[in-house]
Parts: C-alpha cells; sequence; structure tokens
C-alpha cells in the first residue's frame, strides 16, 4: 500500500497458524516521492506473534465485511484550480519555496493569513490540484473531509498559473479503491490534476471566535510533508455566509 504522511489506513491481518513468526514492517518508497532515493529508514515495525489467544477470535473475515454505504456529495457548484508550485535552488537542486495557490501563508503588510479561497457555506466545491513540481504532495484540509474524484495528466510545462489554463495530455484516472469515501488528505502527484469535492460546512456546536481583523471563519490547507509546510505550503481558506 501506498501511503503517504497525514494519511492513515486501516488493515486487517491475519496471523492464524503464524505463533512464533515475526514480521517486519518496512518503507520501500523513494524520497522524495516517486523520483528521490531510496527511503533512509526503511524497517519502520517488528510484529512478533507471541500471545496466545484469551478467547475465541470473534473477528469477520476480511473478504465478509459489509461497510456501510455513505452517499457521494452531490456535482459541485464551483470549480477552483489550485496550484502547488516550487522553485528550485540551482546549485543544490532542493527546493527553497513552496507554494500552494502560488503565495505564502501569511501577508507581508498585516501580518494575517492572506485569503483569496472563499467558499460559501454549505456549498459543494471541486478542488483542481494542479501539480507543476516534480515530487507527491499529501494535501490535507482542515475543518472538511473530501472525496478523490479522479486524476489527469497535463502539459505542466504549457501551464500558465495567471490564466490557470489546463491542457490535459490524456483522460481522467478514477480514484483507488483504497481512496473510495472519505478522506482529508489526498496524494497530488506530479504532472497530475488531482481533483477533489467537498461541501464546506461550519461546525454548528459552540461558538466560533474571530481574532481581530479576521471577519469569517478560517481554515487552512496544506501539505503534509512537514519540512515543504513549514516553507510556506500552506494557505488559509475562510467559509463565508451566502
Amino acid at each position: 500500500m501506498l501511503i503517504a504522511p497525514g494519511e492513515r489506513a486501516d488493515l486487517i491481518i491475519d496471523f492464524a497458524g503464524q505463533r512464533g513468526a515475526s514480521f517486519i514492517v518496512t518503507n520501500n518508497a523513494r524520497a522524495p516521492y516517486p523520483m528521490g532515493g531510496r527511503a533512509t529508514l526503511s524497517q519502520l515495525l517488528r510484529l512478533r506473534v507471541s500471545q496466545p489467544l484469551q478467547g475465541s477470535d470473534n473477528t469477520t473475515p476480511a473478504a465478509n465485511l459489509q461497510l456501510p454505504a455513505r452517499p457521494f456529495l452531490p456535482a459541485a457548484a464551483l470549480t477552483r484550480v489550485q496550484h502547488l508550485s516550487e522553485t528550485i535552488d540551482t546549485l543544490t537542486g532542493a527546493p527553497i519555496q513552496l507554494n500552494v495557490e502560488d503565495a505564502p501563508y501569511l501577508d507581508e503588510e498585516t501580518q494575517l493569513p492572506d485569503v483569496t479561497t472563499k467558499p460559501i457555506a454549505g456549498t459543494v466545491e471541486d478542488w483542481l490540484l494542479v501539480n507543476t513540481t516534480a515530487d507527491t504532495h499529501p494535501i490535507h484540509l482542515h475543518l472538511v473531509t473530501f472525496e478523490v474524484i479522479d486524476r489527469r495528466p497535463f502539459d505542466v510545462a504549457a501551464y500558465d498559473p495567471k490564466t490557470k489554463k489546463i491542457t490535459y495530455t490524456g483522460p481522467a484516472i478514477p480514484a483507488a479503491p483504497n481512496e473510495n469515501g472519505r478522506k482529508d488528505t489526498v496524494q497530488a502527484h506530479p504532472g497530475q490534476v488531482t481533483r477533489i469535492r467537498a461541501r464546506f460546512e461550519l461546525p454548528d456546536e459552540g461558538t466560533i471566535e474571530l481574532p481581530p481583523g479576521v471577519d469569517n471563519p478560517q481554515y487552512v490547507w496544506h501539505c503534509h510533508i512537514l519540512e515543504h509546510e513549514e516553507n510556506d505550503m500552506m494557505r488559509a481558506f475562510a467559509v463565508v455566509s451566502a
């Protein structure tokens, strides 16, 4: 299973007949993914099958699990193009600046989050995550969960962040089976437009207290690679009333 920082997965492992055995959970993904070197931390966890059962095993086999159906979100009322970009140091080849929406997190004058994305409360939006960088970014949205709709290759060199015109080079690829349902982090691969769909609803419990200078409730979306998030690959969005 390919899993990125910030993603989570529920796994069912059958250890029947493996008493006394030992297993190692390993990581063989390249870093940065997918064109980087081999992971320096390759062994993550050792599992030793040593404890006897304390009672009967009533676990439902994975093949017999029936998960509750969850209705899909309706068609989006608005589609936003969200650009993922980076500036590379010509000497080291390392990214010296990373952004979403082609801008830093804070406004230089006010030192408050700079907000240009303002979903209307209760509406459904599609976000097109346009990745013109060389690596995969696990993009995480606060407040909402979303559906991964599809990914589609595009012409990176032809993309213009000013006009936000996208030239696709192939058909859309539906989300993988393990991406069905709601998520809060998605892998945005290089050279692809990753489409996600979310309903932006404000919390219905308690009172939202806004700090001075902020007019609407704000939440952030960002890359979940720590070095990228700390290098300004994060932006705030504000949920506004209709």
